[in-house]
Parts: structure tokens; C-alpha cells; sequence
């Protein structure tokens, strides 16, 4: 049976949203395996703590999913996580899922290590949730970072993009740093100057990340103007540019405002994620 399009809307604010090339039977397998993975989770009772965040998804990605299961627990998180937002398929054959994992001091305060609000925390691994059918790295953290209150997390929390990447850098800064110490315990100082150029391996890796965010941002504000042009409201434009793929996000930047509305018109007839996005434009 074809959902309705006041289906797709409802299902839309609750944080569904279909993938890019997401068929629709599968949308719906995913949106009955989701609802029901409450009931095979043991988690304490979290629907206030998610409603704190919900003001915050709400504003940034107009979505409230009240669905995602939370588990408090520390099991493997570094002393400095707060916890994430974990994606997962047990099988070929199952859909797609996920759920939260919060740090326990998370179920009774609101902050952690006076870095981490609680509901900006939450909201930012809710941006992830709602795009889970996404694998599109290019703007994720952009558009998670959003709901940071502090201007510096929103400007430079998305300079990695991936654990890996911090990874990379944590054991290249290690790896430097065990060198020194080998050199000048073995009194080798003529060899200590000789290196002293790998110190710009780290320095380098910054730039990078640095200039690639830089550029991020550039086309995300250019894409944000040209969408706004559009639907006339920025409250639609970021419920819009949360559902499009880093392809679709740098080419409305560069593209008319006629030339988006002959895009969107063409793409609802294409794809059920596509449908969900209409609903925005036909408000404005």
C-alpha cells in the first residue's frame, strides 16, 4: 500500500527520512523495524531527556524522533566521549537501524566535563539519526554542529569529519612525539635537527582539514542563499538542505532559482526522498 503524502509528513517529522535511491517498501521496513527496536532494548526511561533536544531538532532539521532507543552506558567510550549515536544492520536482510549510547552521568545531569550539553549533545546525534540512510560525509558534521550554542564548536567542530581522521592525527602526533624521546635518550642530538622537519606533519594535517572546511562552509552558506532565494524562509531552507546529498547541496550553489525549481519539480517524480522534501516548497 502507497503511503499517503500526509504519511510521508508525518513520518517526515518524526526523523524518517528516506534515503537518497531509498525504494519505498524499503522505507517502510525500515520505519517498522525502528519503531519496534524500543521493545528489544533494555534502557531507562529517556522520553524527557529526548524531549530537551527535540526544541533544538526541531529549529535546525524539523524533525522530533521520539522512536530512538537510549541506553546510558560508558562500555567502551573514551573518558572524554559523551557518548554517539550508533548505526547499525545486523544482517543483509535486516533494515537499518540505530540507537543512542549517552554516558550514565547523562541520565542525571545535564553536562559532562563542562564541554557537553546534554540536549545540544543529543540533538547533534539526532542529526546523524535522521540521515542514517546517508552516506554523505561532506556536510554531515556541518549540519550536526548546528545545534551548538557555542560559536567556536559550530566553526570548527566539523574540522574532522570521521573518528578516523582523529585517529590518524592522535597517532601521528604520538608516534613524533615517541621519536623525540628516543633520540634524545640516546644522545643522538645531530639526528634530532635532521627530523625536525616531520614536526610539519601534524602542522599539515591541520591545513588540510583547515582548507577543506573552509571550503565546506563556503558552498554550504552559498547553497543555504540560493535555497532561502527560493523558499523565502530559513526555517525551510535548513528542514531543505538537511535532506540533500553533498552532490545536490554543492550544486545549488551554483545554480538560478529557476534552475532549483525546475530541479525540484523534476525530482519529485524521481525518488520518495524527494517527495518528503516537496512538502517545504509547496509551503512557501
Amino acid at each position: 500500500m502507497t503511503l499517503s503524502s500526509e504519511e510521508l509528513n508525518l513520518l517526515n517529522h518524526q526523523g524518517f527520512i528516506a534515503g537518497p535511491g531509498e525504494s519505498e517498501s524499503d522505507f517502510k521496513k525500515r520505519v517498522e523495524y525502528c519503531r519496534g527496536l524500543k521493545e528489544e532494548m533494555e534502557e531507562l526511561p529517556a522520553d524527557e531527556i529526548l524531549k530537551e533536544s527535540h526544541a533544538l531538532t526541531r529549529t535546525w532539521f524539523d524533525i522530533a524522533p521520539d522512536w530512538i532507543p537510549c541506553l546510558f552506558s560508558n562500555h567502551q567510550l573514551a573518558l572524554w566521549h559523551g557518548g554517539c549515536a550508533w548505526i547499525f544492520q545486523k544482517d543483509d536482510r535486516t533494515p537499518t537501524g540505530a540507537f543512542l549510547q549517552l554516558r550514565k552521568t547523562f541520565y542525571r545531569n545535564s553536562t559532562f566535563l563542562g564541554i557537553y550539553k546534554r540536549n545540544e549533545f543529543i540533538a547533534h546525534e539526532l542529526c546523524h539519526v535522521g540521515r542514517m540512510m546517508f552516506e554523505e560525509p561532506r556536510f554531515e558534521e556541518v549540519l550536526a554542529y548546528q545545534t551548538a550554542s557555542s560559536p567556536l564548536q559550530r566553526i570548527f567542530g566539523p574540522l574532522v569529519r570521521s573518528a578516523t581522521e582523529a585517529i590518524i592525527f592522535v597517532i601521528t602526533i604520538m608516534m613524533l612525539l615517541m621519536v623525540d624521546i628516543m633520540i634524545l635518550a640516546s644522545g643522538y642530538f645531530s639526528i634530532y635537527h635532521q627530523l625536525m622537519w616531520f614536526k610539519l606533519i601534524p602542522l599539515g594535517l591541520i591545513l588540510f582539514a583547515l582548507g577543506r572546511l573552509l571550503n565546506a562552509r563556503s558552498t554550504f552558506k552559498k547553497s543555504f542563499n540560493q535555497l532561502e532565494k527560493v523558499l523565502g524562509s530559513p526555517e525551510l531552507t535548513r528542514a531543505v538542505i538537511y535532506r540533500l546529498t553533498d552532490q545536490e547541496i554543492d550544486d545549488f550553489a551554483k545554480m538560478s532559482s529557476d534552475e532549483i525549481r525546475s530541479f525540484v519539480e523534476q525530482s519529485k517524480e524521481k525518488e520518495l526522498r524527494w517527495q518528503q522534501i516537496y512538502t517545504y516548497f509547496s509551503r512557501r
